[in-house]
């Protein structure tokens, strides 16, 4: 007989190297919550460091896999509150972080006051 892709590939849950790619994604995330940190906090901060764009790249790779290979997983179709949900919830954190940007980027340089 022969085994699809998919069983070639499935590590169980349980599985040692889980635990490791999840502490190497904190690692990472750490390190790119501190640039992202940095990036809101200080108003001379132009760009992101290269830790906060690795992140996002690395997440996008893993949500592409888990699209790529979880096919067949959940024969069922989503329901669509739940759609719905995820979309309404995604809308909100977009907005939130366009606020919270443009917000911290309005703020009067460091160093000048308003009264001069």
């Amino acid at each position: 007989q022969e085994e699809s892709a998919h069983s070639e590939q499935h590590v169980p849950p349980s599985h040692y190297l889980n635990v490791c790619r999840l502490f190497l994604m904190f690692l990472l995330g750490v390190m790119g919550i501190k640039e992202w940190y940095i990036y809101i906090s200080h108003r001379d901060c132009k760009k992101l460091g290269r830790h906060m764009w690795l992140t996002v790249a690395v997440q996008c790779t893993e949500t592409l896999v888990c699209i790529k290979f979880g096919r067949g997983m959940f024969p069922h179709p989503w329901p669509t509150h739940v759609i719905y949900g995820w979309i309404f919830a995604l809308g909100l954190f977009v907005v939130f972080f366009l606020y919270v940007v443009r917000k911290s980027r309005r703020q009067a340089p460091l160093g000048k006051d308003k009264s001069q």
